[in-house]
């Protein structure tokens, strides 16, 4: 894939779709090592709320950019500041496979 749209790292997931608690998750080796996710699940993923999956699912936005959530301010985005900026990454996409409402997989 990455030969034909190039990207820096990838982490996919599926999450139950009552509860939209992640359920299994895969993520390329530039993304994270073992403490680096522990550390995302721990203190950023229940606490970030730009362009959550949810928001996503139930205004059926498909996919959308950490730079329209922050309105070109990556800054006011947690994971960023914590996480992705630390990496050197810098533009985040994110999408959310749904059931209607609901949401069923993610990918960023």
């Amino acid at each position: 894939m990455r030969r034909i749209v190039p990207f820096e790292a990838y982490a996919i997931g599926t999450m139950g779709p009552l509860t939209s608690l992640p359920t299994s998750i895969a993520h390329s080796e530039e993304l994270a090592n073992e403490e680096e996710t522990r550390f995302f699940w721990e203190h950023i993923y229940f606490e970030d709320d730009v362009n959550e999956y949810g928001w996503m699912a139930r205004k059926r936005i498909a996919v959308v950019r950490l730079s329209d959530g922050t309105r070109g301010s990556l800054e006011h985005a947690l994971r960023h500041r914590e996480f992705n900026k630390l990496k050197g990454f810098g533009y985040e996409l994110r999408a959310v496979l749904t059931a209607g409402a609901s949401p069923e997989a993610d990918c960023a």
